[in-house]
């Protein structure tokens, strides 16, 4: 992927600048898993800020200008003010190849407190980079172990005892869920932490599967725990990974999450596999549904939902319609009914809210009074009706709504209450609650 960023400074102290060369290198990185980190640079000044520093520690890289090759690791460094430090992300991941652009560093600082890499980095102007060499010396770092070396009884009851190869598709952004143990006689820092696939193939049974599947690790919850290992899947990827079969799970109060592979390794990333990049493809590919009343609404793949913002009520408002089954016409036709005629639902909805959850608004209203150290007052059910915001509405897979409203800013301030109401056009509300978001 072709795309550019600026980093940092483009002028520094000129007893800085003089530390590095003036013609501007072309460089391939190994990214890899050595972190990165940063500070402040106490006796250099910018204007009247202290001089902050980002810094990356490569596996290996080579600057294409000159043909140096760097074996044994290069640090990119890049020049910030304390504001931007604060703002800015880090723009590495660990398991990329990257092509950037930098000054090559040609002499040492003359001053005490000057921090300085091997590269002044000044653009990223590729990733995922394809350079077979920089490619293994990050796949060093695979075999990779995923989690603690041993987990509990209970949850391995939940698995194959085989561990098989997979390839997997992944596709969605980061991990899904992670809990606790506390239901476990164990240590209750583990947690569970899983991310999702648009399809997989067990290399080992020779099975494959385009529905959406998902894979499960645990790890230590504290950072400092040399097993806390949480693999960094990237979207759009294929990995092959070790994992154990799920078992058909049976309801347990003491199991507070298991889902799909249970993975152990991950062996390889951006495996070529031709009918799981299909999948990725496809999954990529908008899928988008006309409606004269939502107007343009946009299928989200990860969850199965289409959603659109629409107007009304004097503003845009975000409107979710279920996806799944052969119900959508219906649950379409329920989110059309209810946006072509918001208004008098609207009032339905509001009556509704004053009438049966006036006494639990007016008791947490008190409360907030009472924290703020203001003059009590009851919360009427005319005040409490005009202080409603529309916020959103989902049609769920039965053909249900969902509405959601806000409480005003002038009654709550900034911890703001919500309301939720659950019915059907037919049967009016079902469930009702107010509670703190």
């Amino acid at each position: 992927m072709e795309w550019k960023t600026d980093l940092g400074r483009d002028v520094i102290p000129a007893e800085l600048r003089a530390c590095f060369g003036s013609e501007l290198h072309t460089y391939l990185i190994a990214a890899g898993c050595c972190g990165d980190g940063g500070g402040s640079t106490p006796d250099v000044r910018f204007g009247d800020e202290m001089l902050c520093y980002r810094h990356q520690t490569c596996l290996a890289g080579m600057d294409i200008t000159s043909g140096e090759m760097h074996t044994g690791g290069l640090r990119l460094i890049w020049y910030m003010t304390p504001d931007e430090t604060r703002f800015r992300k880090h723009p590495f991941r660990q398991d990329f190849v990257y092509r950037v652009k930098g000054y090559p560093l040609v002499k040492e600082p003359p001053l005490h407190g000057f921090y300085l890499g091997d590269v002044w980095l000044r653009e990223i102007t590729a990733e995922k980079v394809e350079h077979p060499y920089l490619q293994s010396v990050i796949a060093k770092q695979y075999p990779k172990q995923v989690g603690p070396a041993e987990i509990h009884p209970d949850v391995m009851a939940q698995y194959e005892p085989e561990l098989h190869e997979y390839l997997i598709a992944a596709t969605h952004d980061g991990s899904v869920s992670a809990w606790g143990w506390q239901g476990f006689p164990c240590d209750h820092s583990i947690r569970a932490q899983s991310m999702g696939s648009r399809g997989i193939i067990d290399l080992t049974t020779g099975a494959q599967s385009e529905a959406l599947t998902c894979v499960t690790w645990y790890l230590y919850d504290s950072i400092q725990t040399p097993d806390c290992n949480s693999p960094d899947f990237a979207e759009d990827t294929i990995y092959r990974i070790k994992g154990f079969p799920p078992k058909k799970r049976e309801p347990s109060d003491r199991l507070r999450f298991t889902d799909g592979v249970f993975v152990r390794e991950i062996l390889e990333s951006n495996v070529q596999n031709a009918f799981l990049q299909k999948l990725i493809d496809g999954f990529n590919t908008k899928v988008t549904v006309q409606s004269d009343v939502l107007g343009t609404l946009e299928l989200n793949k990860s969850t199965n939902w289409y959603s659109s913002m629409v107007e009304m009520l004097g503003d845009r408002h975000l409107v979710i319609v279920n996806g799944g089954g052969d119900g959508f016409a219906e649950c379409l036709k329920t989110a059309e009914t209810i946006v072509s005629e918001i208004e008098t639902w609207d009032r339905f909805f509001r009556g509704y809210i004053a009438e049966n959850l006036l006494e639990r608004a007016d008791e947490m209203y008190q409360n907030h009074l009472e924290c703020e150290e203001k003059e009590p007052h009851p919360l009427t059910a005319d005040v409490f009706r005009e202080n409603l915001n529309f916020e959103d509405m989902e049609i769920l897979a039965d053909g249900s709504y969902r509405v959601l409203y806000i409480l005003s800013p002038a009654l709550f301030d900034d911890d703001l209450p919500f309301v939720q109401l659950t019915g059907t056009i037919a049967g009016g509300v079902q469930e009702s609650e107010i509670d703190y978001s």
